[in-house]
């Protein structure tokens, strides 16, 4: 038997095995067939290369890319595609710069290699060069038939870049050359978002209706921070305005201002319901393919019935760093914060007005091929130092803390145009000193420093009802747990909102 008909004997046998019953005998009998036929002929390039293209078949990966190193550090130049199959199988393994090597290599002895300029361009996204991927992308979209995919992935490049009207250009292109493939299907989707504003402003307002089953926010008494539980129907509206000026804009990610209103009115304990008027700066810049820099800005000022309740302010500077191209993005930030109640407490020691400061990290991860589908994890730690001092019993500040925290948050697509999202926290509040409350309620044996541990989740559910109007369903549950009794509650929360945006 000669080798070339012993090469095409092992190849049909592959080839029964992968279109066969599916089992993995078959599979890893016809395997062991080529690397036995690789022992027998170790001088064979082409009894070589096909068992590296069989292991890349079956979809071991990592063992294709060892079979394929293997074989060019023998045969660099056999075959002629070698490196483009090693660079592809690499990306295809998540071992970007190996193929970032392998195809700049194959792109060198063959600028027209199409496949190889694809996977190159693929292959510098992932590590953040976008610039240069578009190149790559360019260069395979002459060949005919990977030009939707490569113009596809150049349009959505340059629209992340900021550089809309070419990228939505190069879209335009794949919708023509090939209306019913998927990159069409694709492109549409994304010539329909990026559809430019006319006006650099945004409305969004909504009002609803909610039951809430502890509107005075749980415990007894008339103490700070305790009250009675009682439940009770509330009536809201909100807007948000959102202005983008033209300042930065070049960056894709422009400086935004906004302003919200929020209104909150119970049906009976009319003493809670609330105002909020809030305003907010932000803005983000891009400094490395990977790094990105977000700065945050806000302060309101709040009303409870009506009169002047808390003034706040946050700043929270964040970097975000792109991990590659299936890992995620890690998000860092720093947090400082004012907040200053409108109330003069019977006790120095129960004064709340403080300064918060701290910090946290959270990871965000997409889900499958959803552009609205993710899943976020992470924890922070926050110091709060509140301006209380020493009462005439002897108490010290009543709300100074450490605040630690950890999430778990989604957002995914459902049947019927549904968007879910959904969150869980979990904080645990130790505070510094002895507890003034308990000693008043339980007599000074029990005096003792107050520690929370509060389970929060919340999950809303939006659907679209015409254009840009939407019914939104939600629901948060809270469940605080305090060794001081006064401070333990649960707190219930239902409603449904309606909510239009312009344009």
């Amino acid at each position: 038997m000669t080798r070339r008909l012993r090469f095409g004997v092992f190849a049909l046998a592959l080839a029964l095995a992968l279109a066969g019953a599916g089992t993995a005998t078959p599979l890893d009998d016809a395997l062991a067939k080529l690397r036995d036929g690789v022992a027998k002929h170790p001088d064979d390039p082409e009894v070589s290369w096909a068992l590296a293209s069989a292991l890349e078949a079956a979809g071991r990966a990592h063992e294709a890319l060892a079979a394929m190193r293997s074989h060019l550090a023998r045969w660099p130049d056999r075959p002629g595609n070698g490196w483009a199959a090693l660079g592809r199988c690499a990306y295809r393994a998540g071992r970007i710069d190996e193929a970032i090597d392998a195809l700049q290599r194959a792109t060198a002895r063959d600028e027209r290699d199409a496949e190889a300029q694809l996977y190159l361009g693929l292959a510098l996204r992932a590590r953040g060069e976008k610039e240069r991927a578009e190149a790559h992308f360019e260069a395979a979209a002459r060949d005919p038939e990977l030009a939707p995919e490569a113009l596809l992935l150049s349009g959505m490049s340059r629209i992340e870049r900021g550089e809309t009207d070419d990228g939505r250009a190069r879209l335009e292109r794949v919708v023509a050359l090939a209306p019913r493939s998927d990159s069409a299907g694709d492109a549409r989707a994304l010539l329909e978002d990026s559809e430019p504003s006319r006006l650099p402003v945004s409305v969004e307002a909504y009002a609803g209706v909610e039951y809430d089953s502890n509107a005075t926010l749980g415990g007894e008494g008339d103490l700070p921070g305790a009250s009675s539980a009682q439940d009770d129907a509330a009536f809201e509206f909100g807007t948000d305005l959102a202005w983008r000026p033209p300042l930065g804009a070049e960056s894709g990610r422009p400086l935004e201002l906004g302003l919200h209103y929020r209104r909150l009115d119970y049906a009976d304990q009319t003493k809670y319901s609330e105002q909020e008027i809030r305003g907010s700066l932000s803005g983000q810049t891009t400094v490395h393919p990977r790094l990105a820099l977000r700065f945050d800005a806000s302060g309101g000022y709040e009303l409870l019935d009506n009169d002047p309740y808390l003034i706040s302010g946050e700043l929270r500077p964040s970097l975000l760093y792109a991990l590659g191209p299936h890992a995620g993005v890690l998000h860092v930030y720093a947090v400082g914060a004012r907040d200053e109640y409108e109330e003069d407490p019977f006790f120095d020691s129960l004064t709340r007005s403080d300064w918060i400061y701290g910090g946290g990290a959270e990871h965000l991860l997409k889900l499958g091929q959803e552009r609205d589908a993710w899943l976020a994890w992470g924890g922070r730690y926050l110091r709060r130092d509140t301006d209380a001092g020493r009462d005439a019993l002897g108490f010290r500040p009543a709300y100074d803390a450490d605040m630690w925290q950890g999430s778990l948050r989604a957002a995914l697509s459902l049947p019927f145009q549904i968007r879910a999202r959904a969150e869980l926290f979990f904080d645990a509040e130790l505070y510094d000193h002895r507890n003034l409350i308990d000693a008043l309620t339980e007599g000074p044996e029990s005096v003792a420093r107050r520690r929370d541990f509060v389970w929060s989740t919340a999950l809303s559910l939006r659907r679209p009802l015409y254009r840009s109007v939407e019914l939104e369903l939600h629901a948060e549950f809270t469940d605080r747990d305090s060794n001081v009794d006064l401070y333990s509650y649960q707190r219930a929360l239902t409603g449904l909102r309606l909510r239009a945006a312009f344009p």
